[in-house]
């Protein structure tokens, strides 16, 4: 169980989130040059109702550079979202904050970072140094079970590799044994 400031909740209170194995980042988002110009536009088109959880990501990566670079996002910053964006679904948006702040980019951002940013870019509050360190214990914690992940495909790929090399011998005996019974 990790702590992390919590950018849904009010007042910065600290929540408890457990980490899943999850690698998505907002690295693979592009900006889209077509999008509306405004507010009205964008609640009309057809991107402006994404359906599963990363097409609200990939829209607030597109619309917002602070989602698109990853930065650390100011405490409360769903709110602003949500008068922006009154169209987007709340618990999709709540979903889809929790996979962006939890992604692995995210979190060293926050690690490594001072400031947290609004919407449009400026700096909106500070990082405190048990934020960053609850950050960097996640990502510790993250890396550490991906080192014993890979150890354990490793070493389940050997026995494979092993248990593969007896049968071929086992195999191989069988088949001379075979031959030197049909000669006789």
């Amino acid at each position: 169980m990790v702590q992390y400031a919590n950018p849904l909740g009010s007042g910065g209170h600290v929540s408890s989130l457990t980490i899943l194995s999850h690698n998505s980042t907002m690295s693979d988002i592009e900006p889209n040059n077509t999008l509306p110009a405004s507010p009205e536009a964008l609640a009309a088109s057809e991107s402006a109702k994404p359906g599963p959880t990363g097409d609200v990501l990939k829209l607030l990566g597109q619309r917002f550079a602070v989602f698109r670079e990853a930065r650390p996002l100011a405490i409360g910053i769903h709110k602003g979202l949500m008068k922006l964006m009154p169209e987007l679904d709340a618990g999709k948006v709540r979903v889809a904050m929790r996979r962006h702040t939890g992604s692995t980019r995210y979190l060293k951002a926050v690690a490594t970072g001072d400031d947290r940013y609004g919407l449009e870019g400026q700096v909106d509050g500070k990082i405190t140094a048990e934020q960053k360190q609850q950050a960097a214990d996640a990502l510790r914690e993250r890396f550490k079970k991906g080192a014993d992940r890979r150890r354990e495909e490793i070493k389940a790929k050997q026995e494979e590799e092993r248990a593969a090399a007896l049968e071929k011998e086992r195999q191989e005996k069988l088949q001379q044994l075979a031959q030197k019974f049909a000669r006789h």
